[in-house]
């Protein structure tokens, strides 16, 4: 049970030092929502692409998984984009 608990905090631990401004963020279809400016305890800034982009707060609780470079979300990108 303990070694359970073990393995399924290690990924949000690498989740956190893996999301870094300038990664692109994409939602769970595959589609760009765009790239981190910022990143809080509990939230990622984001600058949406496009012509009209702007920013959105995106949680950090729906990052599926973070590499260097890339964010993956839960939800797909036009979700995580009117947030």
């Amino acid at each position: 049970m303990d070694d359970e608990r073990i393995v399924s905090q290690q990924p949000d631990a690498m989740i956190d030092g893996a999301i870094q401004p300038g990664a692109i963020v994409l939602g769970s279809d595959g589609n760009e929502v765009g790239a981190v400016v910022s990143v809080t305890p509990q939230a990622m800034i984001v600058k949406k692409r496009g012509f009209f982009g702007g920013q959105v707060e995106i949680p950090r609780s729906l990052v599926r998984q973070a590499e260097e470079g890339h964010v993956e979300l839960e939800v797909p990108a036009k979700q995580a984009s009117t947030r």
